[in-house]
């Protein structure tokens, strides 16, 4: 009887260990987009201390085969992250950037292919310059001043 009580109280003690661990994961939220365009952007951002902004983490979902997804972007370091949705390309700029995982996978044709933009480059400025201007739209993901 002991050992009953005992395995119990270990296997309680694990349940509610493998719970804590799990049931704290952000929900995705999703990004502005325009009504034409045949897929969704969804942040997700984890709370942490450590960092000036938080880390986050980027994913696409097709509109028209909501099964297809593609995690694009995990970083843990971010300053002054802005994303641009076109239909062919999912710009993601930048000044300073720590990416822990980073895909440019295209699952089916409706997915754009992530393209990473560093701000200090010209060709980058330029391009969200141009989109800023033009009235698209273009989220903040990460800001810092």
């Amino acid at each position: 009887m002991p050992r009953l009580v005992l395995c119990a109280a270990a296997l309680t003690a694990a349940l509610l260990s493998l719970a804590s661990c799990g049931g704290h994961e952000p929900p995705w939220k999703k990004l502005r987009t325009s009504s034409g365009q045949s897929y969704e952007v969804s942040v997700k951002t984890f709370k942490d201390g450590a960092y000036a902004d938080q880390p986050f983490h980027l994913r696409i979902v097709s509109k028209r085969s909501p099964e297809d997804e593609l995690k694009v972007l995990a970083a843990q370091q971010c300053k002054n992250v802005k994303v641009l949705q076109r239909p062919d390309y999912l710009y993601v700029f930048y000044e300073e950037l720590g990416v822990n995982d980073f895909s440019t996978d295209q699952v089916v044709g409706s997915m754009p292919r992530p393209f990473l933009c560093p701000l200090q480059h010209e060709f980058c400025r330029n391009v969200l310059r141009t989109a800023e201007f033009g009235g698209e739209i273009v989220s903040a993901v990460c800001t810092s001043s």
